[in-house]
């Protein structure tokens, strides 16, 4: 139940897989489907830490119906109450009518195009782990997305709250350079709420105000921390600036805590009790009015 509570979120965000390093050929990465190994025409590549390989094949893999329109370098897939489509180059992806902004856009590699593996696998509704040991991405089976949006829409306000995973701790630089280190492993003062964010993600934008509104409201029962993923501080500062941001905004310009996180996605928040654990994540943006319903149950459950 809780994967179908999380597929609801994945939809319409901006979807990456952090793997690290440049962009480089990912011939020593394995790719399993439920279990079973899957080839490609052609090897994986991992363009500033997200993995890529070859749509055809892996829309076809995930049972989507592919379709491709040279005219406007168009790639959409169809299956099961699914709607994708996005463009070479483009960093712009529609789900279902909705726009979001990849961070890395499909991709031309010797007359093939790669896209991000984890945006097309997620939105499926299919859980996508990343093993480090091993180099291997698997991808598990899946539900519709009609599915999840049903559970969602039947069960609202009725979270479920079981410990994804224990919340790792990190240290970094605020917009000033001061250093912020934050430890997980002993009990907290308050629960915690991290935002993963970018000057240049409309959907964090968006959120914004509805961030201000929750740290001025309930800045007393929870620690509210946003990670800003912009590759230049002095963009991030200035949008700070200028928004008159009244919460803690830390500095991750090399992704090292969203790779920690399994971050793929802006925005990305994660609800942490006073006992460390994850209890659930949010990969999209939110409404001032869903963000304080979920901080309310957040606070009701811990």
């Amino acid at each position: 139940m809780l994967r179908k509570w999380k597929m609801f979120f994945v939809i319409g965000t901006v979807i990456s897989l952090f793997i690290g390093g440049a962009v480089k050929a990912g011939n020593d990465i394995t790719v399993m489907l439920e279990g079973n190994k899957i080839s490609f025409p052609r090897v994986p590549i991992i363009v500033d830490g997200t993995a890529y390989v070859p749509y055809r094949s892996l829309f076809e893999y995930l049972g989507l119906q592919v379709e491709w329109h040279e005219k406007t370098k168009t790639i959409t897939g169809n299956g099961d109450g699914i709607h994708i489509t996005f463009q070479l180059n483009n960093h712009k992806a529609v789900v279902n009518g909705n726009s979001y902004e990849l961070y890395e856009a499909p991709q031309l590699v010797d007359g093939v195009t790669y896209v991000p593996i984890r945006f097309v696998a997620d939105s499926t509704g299919r859980p996508v782990h990343w093993e480090d040991s091993t180099r291997t991405i698997s991808i598990g089976k899946g539900i519709s997305f009609n599915e999840a949006l049903t559970y969602e829409t039947e069960n609202i306000l009725n979270y479920e709250t079981s410990p994804l995973h224990q919340a790792m701790g990190f240290t970094l630089k605020d917009i000033d350079g001061k250093n912020h280190s934050f430890s997980f492993d002993k009990k907290l003062s308050k629960p915690v709420v991290i935002n993963f964010w970018a000057s240049w993600c409309k959907p964090s934008v968006d959120e914004v105000p509805a961030l201000k509104k929750i740290q001025e409201e309930y800045g007393d029962q929870v620690d509210l921390i946003t990670i800003n993923v912009d590759s230049d501080l002095e963009v991030a500062a200035k949008f700070v600036a200028e928004k008159d941001l009244n919460y803690l905004v830390l500095y991750d310009a090399d992704s090292d805590v969203g790779r920690k996180y399994g971050v793929y996605s802006i925005p990305q928040t994660f609800f942490i009790n006073e006992e460390g654990a994850i209890l659930y994540e949010v990969k999209s943006n939110m409404t001032e009015n869903e963000l304080k319903t979920r901080i309310e149950h957040f606070l009701l459950t811990d």
